[in-house]
């Protein structure tokens, strides 16, 4: 088995006492440590993979979350980009090519200042008419419905 140096700080009683455990089981430091860690996790029961567990669903919905924006992004340059190119005619004479390159030019850069308006607004085509689609909101319970109830007064405790 490969190992890894790691580096701990910890009170001197503390290392004293690992030192001691290990020469009464005449074993190195390391096969020490190893074997009381072993110990305390097969003590601590289905806790420690569970919570292993959910910090890799932690780190893969953030990064399912970037994924997500990224595409969005796309999806929104996408769109825009094919309005751009669809309002262009076709046949263009030579002479004029400076001028439609220098439009294009132009027009690029306010597509691409659209999408990064939309989506800093919180705005995309995805989310107003593809994302109810695939991801329907969920009703949310409303905060009159979880009103506690009204505690009672000591004239209705004496009647």
């Amino acid at each position: 088995m490969n190992r890894a140096k790691l580096t701990a700080y910890a009170t001197q009683e503390f290392a004293d006492a690992v030192k001691r455990g290990a020469a009464v089981q005449n074993s190195s430091i390391s096969d020490f440590m190893i074997s009381t860690m072993a110990k305390a996790f097969a003590n601590t029961g289905n806790e420690v993979e569970h919570a292993a567990i959910m910090a890799r669903l932690d780190s893969l919905q953030r990064q399912n979350g970037g994924i997500q924006k990224s595409l969005e992004a796309l999806f929104e340059f996408n769109v825009l980009a094919s309005r751009f190119f669809f309002c262009f005619a076709p046949m263009m004479p030579a002479a004029d090519r400076v001028a439609l390159n220098a439009r294009g030019g132009e027009r690029l850069h306010d597509l691409i200042d659209t999408v990064i308006k939309r989506l800093s607004a919180g705005r995309s085509i995805w989310r107003e008419h593809f994302q109810p689609t695939f991801y329907p909101q969920q009703p949310q319970e409303s905060p009159q419905s979880q009103k506690p109830s009204a505690p009672s007064t000591s004239a209705e405790e004496e009647k």
